[in-house]
């Protein structure tokens, strides 16, 4: 799987490549979430493809990424996620928790919540 990641605003964006399919292992996503929070990171940004599809198991690595970054503090978004990922979200009812944003740009308007905590 590839990811490319950078800083963009109070979020770090991890940028998936490759359309993630039912079997798909996305466990480097978790991985590279354990490492941005490791190196300070709090606020963390996710762009799937268009036509990403998260299974039960990839959605368990996404609720542990979830769970990750809030106990330090930070907030996960999600960067326009297609109808089937919104869906899967709204399921697994973490749609109003985990924050939508409709592009890269819309996380510059989010203030870093990390910090008013500190």
């Amino acid at each position: 799987m590839e990811i490319h990641t950078t800083k963009y605003g109070n979020f770090h964006l991890i940028r998936i490549i490759d359309d993630i399919a039912v079997t798909s292992d996305i466990a480097e996503l978790r991985d590279c979430v354990e490492e941005l929070l490791e190196d300070g990171a709090r606020n963390i940004a996710i762009g799937f493809t268009k036509e990403s599809y998260l299974s039960s198991r990839s959605a368990s690595i996404l609720i542990a990424c979830f769970e990750m970054i809030k106990e330090k503090g930070g907030e996960l978004a999600i960067i326009r996620p297609n109808p089937t990922i919104l869906h899967l979200l709204t399921i697994i009812d973490l749609e109003g928790v985990i924050r939508i944003v409709n592009s890269d740009e819309a996380l510059l308007d989010i203030p870093n919540l990390s910090s008013a905590q500190s």
